[in-house]
């Protein structure tokens, strides 16, 4: 399927569309997974990492311009920009879709945005080098990948405090939560495996994949 220049961070709608953005392009695009066919991309110019979407709207991280950008995914039509910390990659919306957290790869940190009014909440110190981020279901916790460290950082979303992080490998990125909340999963890109993360313990496990340069893990619905 031909879409866009440097296509990544896809994630499910709720039109049933796949949306992801077109890195070097600056552009947000769909694939509708029935009929494989993708639509006319969206302008938002920069360089675009992420997004997130709560309702019928995506948020995306803008690393040129260290902004998050509303799109109304029904108009195509472009909210005013939410500034952030420096160079912007991962993101996710809270479970309850209230809030959202943006990875600041430049400035160490992640920026929490109430969605209710695009203001942002104090920055949250993290790892060096940070890169994604995963929630668990309960909408507690967030776990950052970072990079420059080799660690997982967990974030209490309670009372909006850094835990201690977490020793995972070399260059941790790509990490997702399971469906119970049990288990965190990163990629980590240089030792080419995955490692599993018991959340009740804060301890990882060991490697379970061999692989070469992984970037992204996906959990199945039941694992």
């Amino acid at each position: 399927i031909k879409v866009g220049q440097s296509p990544g961070g896809m994630i499910a709608g709720i039109d049933g569309l796949l949306w992801f953005v077109n890195g070097d392009d600056g552009t947000v695009q769909s694939i509708d997974p029935k009929t494989e066919v993708p639509s006319a991309p969206i302008p938002i110019g920069g360089t675009l990492n992420a997004l997130a979407i709560v309702g019928t709207t995506a948020y995306v991280t803008v690393s040129s311009l260290n902004e998050v950008v509303p799109v109304d995914l029904q108009t195509d039509r472009l909210g005013t920009p939410i500034a952030v910390g420096m160079t912007p990659e991962g993101i996710a919306a809270s479970p309850d879709g209230r809030s959202l957290y943006v990875v600041d790869r430049g400035s160490n940190d992640v920026t929490p945005i109430h969605v209710a009014t695009g203001r942002t909440l104090s920055a949250i110190h993290v790892g060096v080098a940070p890169e994604n981020v995963a929630i668990a279901p309960d909408g507690r916790t967030a776990y950052i990948t970072d990079s420059g460290t080799n660690t997982v950082t967990p974030i209490d979303l309670v009372s909006q405090k850094a835990e201690p992080p977490i020793v995972v490998g070399g260059l941790p990125y790509g990490i997702t939560v399971d469906e119970n909340g049990t288990s965190v999963w990163v990629v980590n890109h240089q030792d080419n495996d995955v490692v599993p993360i018991d959340t009740a313990t804060k301890r990882a496990g060991k490697p379970i994949l061999d692989l070469f340069g992984p970037t992204t893990v996906i959990l199945p619905e039941k694992l």
